[in-house]
């Protein structure tokens, strides 16, 4: 049977606590296991979309069969091939170039970049809050800069650097669902962070997008903490079960 219903989940923040270091998160074996029995649903068709690097994310999470979308979106692998995004290579120089820039004007304790290929993610959250001044004016500099030719968003403690293209995860999600409109397939986007919410506006009112740990301005709903979307995932498993 076709899936009835498109289940998206984000990844740090949203089905692992946000650590200090991106590796240090840990998915447990409880939560791998209901992740692992939902993918198994026919009913059901699962996307994990994270800022990570797409194969970072997939070993973090380590459950088949699934939809990964790494990179805001610049990496989408769905049914084992890899979906390519159209100019994003010719981004890669740019990308290079204020990764030096940064490195060379950011020597802060605290402050470390980490190059993903075709993202970059300015990472501050073990810094000194003294020194959030600098970071920030440093930033806004380089975004006046480079305006026409690279995406600068804000994240919890990140900044993350990306082409400037109209791509971001949303654009990911319409076009994974652009096939399966005709099918009535009902999507659910959860997320926690300020990067989702293109995503969350990408649904156009034709599915649930729901937040977690705070409110975000295009979300139809928020869950309080991580242990939430583990039971809603759960009655979610239930529910479906029971499609045959």
């Amino acid at each position: 049977m076709k899936p009835l219903l498109w289940l998206f989940l984000d990844f740090d923040g949203t089905l692992v606590a946000i650590r200090k270091r991106p590796q240090w998160v840990y998915l447990s074996i409880d939560h791998r296991q209901l992740l692992r029995q939902l993918a198994k649903l026919a009913s059901v068709k699962l996307v994990f979309i994270s800022g990570r690097a797409i194969e970072d994310l997939k070993k973090q999470i380590r459950v088949q069969p699934a939809v990964y979308v790494g990179n805001h979106g610049y990496e989408i692998e769905a049914d084992g091939r890899r979906q390519s995004i159209p100019h994003v290579k010719g981004y890669v120089p740019m990308l290079k170039q204020i990764k030096k820039e940064i490195t060379e004007k950011l020597r802060i304790k605290g402050v470390w970049l980490e190059d993903k290929g075709v993202t970059l993610t300015l990472h501050y959250r073990e810094m000194n809050r003294k020194h959030l001044p600098e970071v920030e004016s440093n930033i806004n500099a380089l975004r006046k800069r480079w305006a026409k030719r690279l995406r600068f968003a804000k994240g919890k403690e990140v900044w993350e650097i990306s082409p400037g293209l109209n791509w971001h995860k949303g654009a990911a999600v319409e076009r994974l669902l652009k096939p399966v409109k005709a099918s009535h397939a009902f999507p659910i986007y959860i997320g926690d962070d300020r990067t989702d919410e293109n995503a969350f506006r990408s649904l156009g009112g034709q599915g649930l997008a729901v937040a977690v740990g705070q409110r975000l301005r295009f979300a139809d709903c928020s869950l309080v903490s991580i242990r939430e979307v583990y039971w809603l995932l759960k009655t979610l498993y239930e529910h479906f079960w029971e499609i045959k």
